[in-house]
């Protein structure tokens, strides 16, 4: 798992991660952007821009507690972009991390300064070897996993000079003793990254970003006076300006005049992205030094930093930090006993193969797109052209139905077959109660044609009580309503659907029901009364049996009597 993860549930398909990355290090998969971490470089762009907050970033903040609650002394190494989130705070923050429980808290500018030489050396000393060059820049960890993952064959030009980040770390170690944890502060999610590189692996034990610091102050307003403490020594001087587009040559002190020309400073990831394809089709060997920053603006647009000031204002406050402490006494910064360089990996691996013309013109024609005319290129699906979006189709980065044009028309197609098909009426008005559109049934029931119905009041048509019914109440209104005139009846279902602010009604013909159920009933009725009448019949007929069988019972029981007493009379001696 990566250190920028996606929150399923807050999700919600709207693709915006994957417009704002312009590298396109984001998968979807079952309608949610997930980080595509082999392709991430981790500028951390894709956080802020998300409208639902499902970006998260690693938080280092338990991991600090566990630090400070430990017996070994903390050290809190602060990015000089501090002052653009707290420039009222400036003086502040190291008595604010003491109560904390850092032990020691020092400007990470100590090591920037050191970093800036180290480029001005190696610079100088690839002019003396005529090349590789332009030599460029190798601070920001951004910039550097995109060279290292999309553009390797740039790799050959990056500084080998460690981050200020990894280069104070090595500093705080060997002062402080290498028992010493270290915990980096800035506005940085790279450096999250950055500090689990093998050959760095155990300079750095945490990163917080100033939001996480926030969060772990939560308890402790910063705006607690000016508690004890100041930053520890060595202070540094111009470094201050470090966090800054061009901070990194202006701290080096290189001589801007006679590098006219052969000097860029460029802050934004697609402008460095821009930068590295000029220099991959032509190697621009009249450059001698490019300090790329992945932030527009520089680390005081980094996505971990408050964006409640201006960048023109926290631009301001980086450097009135630096004027208000020019003139503060300053020990000599002296590098670590062993300067710490860098190697670069060419992660060839992030260089998706292209899919044959043949599989992305069978995904487009998925999404019906046969024809370049097809290919809206609209960028609704955050790629910038559908050629695009069928290849991260092809690479199991998207999904066919991202495109919202083919999904609408889809829609749409599906939602006209039904209303064309459907044996109901449908009626559509609008809140004035003005028909929106019929249906072709709906045509039949009132005898009618959209064309010359469409726009006037449903009065025109019907009797408009249950539509306004249902527009006032807002709830589902089922009627049965006849229409002599049309030699209708219907069952009606009517409501109103807010989202599109129209009242629907569909209407059912139960015309021949009703007339079924009315016959129905006249054979009842008149069954009723053919079997009334076989009753009375049958009951006169059962009387008259009743009649005919009670006068012979009573003639046969006399000549039995009879027939017994002469029988009883003979057996008695008469005979």
């Amino acid at each position: 798992m990566g250190i920028i993860t996606t929150n399923i549930a807050h999700c919600k398909d709207c693709y915006k991660c994957v417009r704002r990355c312009p590298l396109k290090a984001i998968r979807v998969i079952e309608g949610h952007a997930q980080v595509w971490d082999e392709l991430c470089v981790h500028d951390g762009a894709c956080i802020n821009v998300c409208p639902q907050g499902a970006k998260k970033v690693e938080s280092h903040i338990e991991r600090v507690q566990t630090l400070l609650n430990d017996r070994r002394p903390v050290i809190a190494s602060v990015a000089p972009s501090f002052a653009a989130v707290w420039p009222n705070q400036v003086r502040t923050l190291p008595g604010i991390l003491k109560q904390l429980g850092f032990a020691a808290v020092q400007e990470t500018a100590v090591a920037a300064e050191l970093v800036a030489r180290e480029h001005k050396k190696e610079l100088i000393a690839r002019k003396q070897a005529e090349g590789p060059l332009p030599l460029i820049t190798s601070s920001c960890p951004a910039v550097v996993e995109l060279i290292e993952k999309h553009f390797p064959e740039s790799v050959d030009l990056v500084a080998k000079v460690v981050s200020p980040m990894i280069f104070h770390g090595h500093m705080l170690k060997e002062h402080y003793g290498r028992d010493c944890r270290v915990v980096f502060l800035g506005p940085c999610v790279a450096k999250k990254a950055e500090m689990d590189i093998n050959e760095h692996r155990g300079v750095i034990d945490a990163v917080l970003t100033f939001e996480e610091l926030e969060e772990l102050c939560a308890d402790l307003p910063l705006e607690l006076g000016k508690p004890a403490g100041d930053f520890a020594l060595p202070h540094p001087s111009s470094a201050r300006l470090f966090p800054l587009e061009g901070g990194l040559i202006e701290t080096a002190g290189m001589d801007t005049s006679m590098l006219a020309g052969s000097i860029r400073a460029i802050s934004g990831m697609q402008e460095c992205i821009d930068f590295l394809q000029e220099l991959r089709d032509n190697r621009q060997e009249h450059l001698e030094i490019v300090e790329l920053m992945a932030c527009k603006n520089g680390c005081i647009g980094g996505p971990a930093i408050s964006q409640t000031l201006h960048t023109e204002k926290r631009r301001q406050a980086v450097i009135d930090w630096y004027q208000g402490a020019k003139d503060e006494s300053a020990s000599e910064i002296l590098a670590p006993a062993r300067v710490p360089t860098r190697t670069y990996r060419s992660d060839t691996a992030a260089r998706l193969p292209e899919p044959p013309d043949e599989a992305i013109r069978e995904i487009l024609a998925q999404i019906g797109k046969f024809s370049s005319a097809d290919e809206l290129n609209c960028g609704a699906c955050g790629y910038n052209t559908c050629r695009e979006k069928a290849v991260a189709v092809y690479h199991k980065a998207a999904e066919i139905d991202m495109c919202i044009p083919y999904m609408r028309k889809r829609a749409e197609s599906l939602a006209n077959v039904i209303m064309q098909s459907i044996p109901n009426g449908i009626v559509v008005c609008n809140r004035d109660l003005n028909i929106v559109t019929l249906n072709p049934a709906a045509e039949h029931m009132f005898v009618c044609s959209l064309e010359n119905i469409k726009g006037k009041k449903l009065g025109y048509l019907i009797d408009p009580k249950y539509f306004r019914q249902a527009l006032s109440t807002q709830e589902l209104t089922i009627v049965e309503v006849a229409y002599p005139n049309y030699h209708l009846t219907t069952k009606q279902y009517i409501l109103y659907v807010e989202e599109q602010d129209v009242v629907i009604g569909i209407l059912v013909d139960i015309t021949q029901e009703q007339k079924q159920q009315a016959e129905l009933t006249t054979l009842r009725q008149e069954t009723l009364v053919k079997a009334q009448e076989v009753i009375d019949k049958q009951m006169r007929v059962a009387q008259e049996i009743a009649g005919l069988l009670g006068e012979t019972t009573a003639e046969t029981k006399v000549l039995l009597t009879r027939l017994s007493n002469y029988i009883r009379e003979e057996g008695n001696g008469h005979g």
